[in-house]
């Protein structure tokens, strides 16, 4: 009966799985998730710089064109300090997101 009641104590209480013990993995931004979709809906649109209207002779339609704006031609500046795009800021999470994207070495 001791012993029952000891096994029913000790298996009761629990503690925090493994899972919760640790940090929760971050995710690294590549190109193709999310970077793509935040170029593609923000910069690479008509008028802009989508491969036909090439705004500034800066076309950014594919990872190639993309990476090269942000590694030779400052378009990460030009986002942190809002000059571009032009009608509007993107938010923090979409800069944090490029930031991430920048930091881990552009990743396709």
């Amino acid at each position: 009966f001791i012993m029952l009641i000891f096994t029913l104590l000790f298996t009761a209480c629990s503690s925090a799985s493994d899972s919760e013990l640790t940090d929760p993995i971050l995710e690294i931004a590549t190109y193709n998730e999310p970077i793509k979709d935040i170029i593609d809906n923000n910069c690479a649109t008509s008028g802009c710089h989508s491969s036909s209207s090439k705004s500034a002779g800066i076309a950014l339609s594919t990872f190639e064109e993309v990476k090269f704006s942000f590694t030779d031609l400052g378009s990460w500046n030009q986002i942190e300090t809002n000059q571009m795009p032009k009608s509007y800021n993107l938010s923090a999470a979409e800069k944090e997101l490029i930031k991430n994207w920048i930091d881990n070495g552009y990743l396709e």
